[in-house]
């Protein structure tokens, strides 16, 4: 983590699945920045019980710090649907 304390950006990305270090744990690591992640790159349908779960933790544990996007990419065949379902996840989500 130490390599990005100086990265002239305000938000980084990596995926979490790959990795060692947990979004969670690179908030710590990292105060100030925005992370974008939390949407599983290994799912061609990441929105199912246990994954809503885990974006909903990872978003409140990491308010106004955190963008959803997929870890690195999401595969080719996910489905517009399953995009509309993660938006509305999230945006339901922030009108709390």
């Amino acid at each position: 983590m130490e390599r990005y304390f100086e990265y002239p950006v305000k938000a980084l990305g990596w995926s979490d699945d790959e990795s060692s270090v947990s979004l969670a744990d690179g908030a710590a690591q990292l105060p100030g920045r925005i992370l974008m992640g939390g949407i599983s790159e290994r799912q061609v349908d990441p929105v199912g019980p246990a994954e809503r779960v885990r974006l909903l933790e990872l978003h409140r544990s990491l308010p106004g710090r955190l963008l959803v996007a997929p870890g690195c990419s999401l595969p080719d065949d996910v489905s517009s649907e399953t995009l509309l379902t993660l938006r509305q996840l999230v945006r339901s989500e922030r009108a709390r």
